[in-house]
């Protein structure tokens, strides 16, 4: 057995050196993706395995007139008009089937306005593939311009609340 040898004073300190200059990286990076997230003109959520709210932005805040303490800890269920409500619990297992997924609905604000939103949303998975959470981005009054003039993405679909082909 080949005898152990202590590496010197200098090698540990230049192995600390470089864990320090990566964790920093790490917090750079970290703070800068926040801050994209953070400073975002649309809403975002991010939601634990089970559809629990873990963060939101400032956004999002502001799209439904609620503080981030408010939100966090509800499910998307909690903020949904009925009908909304009704779609989410209807198509919960297919939604979540999907890596991906953009569908519409209708968010109720504190003041009881009903808000349409288009939601596209993520799948969230460790480097297992074990599922890990889910993220959204809100967008609120989404009006696109199609040929023959200016129509709702909503009347586009074939019935309300049926999700878009393009999931499929």
């Amino acid at each position: 057995m080949p005898p152990c040898i202590a590496p010197s004073s200098r090698e540990v300190e230049k192995a600390r050196q470089q864990i320090q200059q990566k964790e920093a990286a790490l917090r750079k990076s970290e703070e800068k993706y926040r801050r994209i997230v953070e400073t975002a003109g649309e809403g975002f959520i991010l939601m634990d395995q089970n559809l629990g709210i873990v963060d939101v932005n400032d956004a999002y805040c502001q799209m439904l007139g609620f503080a981030r303490d408010e939100i966090l800890g509800k499910n998307p269920f909690d903020l949904a008009t009925e009908e909304f409500r009704q779609f989410l619990l209807t198509n919960r297992d297919e939604l979540l089937s999907r890596d991906y997924r953009e569908f519409e609905g209708t968010v109720v604000a504190r003041d009881v306005r009903h808000i349409p939103i288009l939601l596209q949303g993520n799948t969230l998975r460790d480097d297992r593939g074990d599922i890990i959470g889910n993220m959204t981005f809100v967008s609120a009054g989404i009006t696109l311009i199609l040929s023959g003039g200016a129509k709702t993405r909503t009347a586009r679909l074939a019935s309300s609340w049926e999700i878009s082909p393009a999931m499929v």
